[in-house]
Parts: C-alpha cells; sequence; structure tokens
C-alpha cells in the first residue's frame, strides 16, 4: 500500500476539512456518517487513509452518530439536489482516499448515485472532480517539500 502524506498545517495539524458536509440536516449527518463507513468497508478493508477521512467527518460533527439508512429510503432523507450531491462528493472522497476507486467502491457509488437519483454524466463529472481535488493536494505537498 501506498502511504501518503497528509497536508497539515505549521502546527502539524491535520488540514482537510471537508467541503459540503455544512449543506446537511443533523439527520442527514448522522446518515452520512453510516454511508462513508459503507464506502469505506465496501472492499473488506477500511485504509488508513479512509479512517482518516472519516475522523475528519466525525470531528467536524459533533454529537452526530451514524444511523443506517436503506438506499430505498435515501431520497426521502437526502431530500434536494444539493444535499444529494453535497454527500455524494464527500462519499466518492472517502472511496478516492486510499489510491483510487477501485471496482467494488465504483458499483457502491453507482448504486448510491441511483438512489440519490444522479445521473451517468453526472456522476462521471463529480469523480472527476474529486480526483482533480486529490491531485491538487498533492501537487500542493510538492510545493511544500524541503
Amino acid at each position: 500500500m501506498q502511504n501518503k502524506q497528509i497536508l497539515s498545517d505549521r502546527w502539524g495539524k491535520p488540514v482537510e476539512a471537508s467541503v459540503f458536509i455544512q449543506n446537511l440536516s443533523a439527520e442527514q449527518q448522522s446518515v452520512f456518517l453510516h454511508l462513508i463507513h459503507e464506502i469505506a468497508s465496501v472492499d473488506g478493508v477500511v485504509a488508513l487513509e479512509e479512517q482518516h477521512m472519516m475522523d475528519i467527518f466525525q470531528s467536524q460533527m459533533p454529537g452526530i452518530v451514524p444511523i443506517k439508512c436503506s438506499h430505498e429510503e435515501l431520497s426521502k432523507v437526502f431530500n434536494s439536489k444539493r444535499v444529494r450531491v453535497s454527500a455524494f462528493l464527500e462519499i466518492a472522497a472517502i472511496a478516492q482516499a486510499e489510491s483510487g476507486i477501485n471496482i467494488e467502491e465504483r458499483q457502491y457509488l453507482d448504486s448510491l448515485a441511483a438512489a440519490f437519483d444522479l445521473k451517468d454524466f453526472e456522476v462521471d463529472d463529480m469523480i472527476s472532480w474529486v480526483v482533480r481535488q486529490f491531485n491538487l493536494i498533492s501537487e500542493a505537498q510538492a510545493f511544500m517539500e524541503d
């Protein structure tokens, strides 16, 4: 497994704040926490990078506990395109964290996209956006190397 560096501030604290979870209500955040655990473990192993991101999400949602929700119920919980896309982008980032999105993670993302009523081209565009964000972080890390 590739050991990735985590971008950190001058005190060594990891800098990987989520971008979109503030768009989610407390109920949506609870279901989101369950979904990120599902995506992280879908391939049978929760990688260190995935766990790190999940810990960051959890720390940004104090008092929120994961709640299981079937894929059939997701459209009721995530009841607008804004919250569905917000959650999907963050979940795709968990899948990307280890070393890219593997086949099991892509299958999970596709089933989640269907539950969220997202079109195939939207899913492809969002995954591409997530990959570009990871590439930009890697590029910034290279700038900081001695």
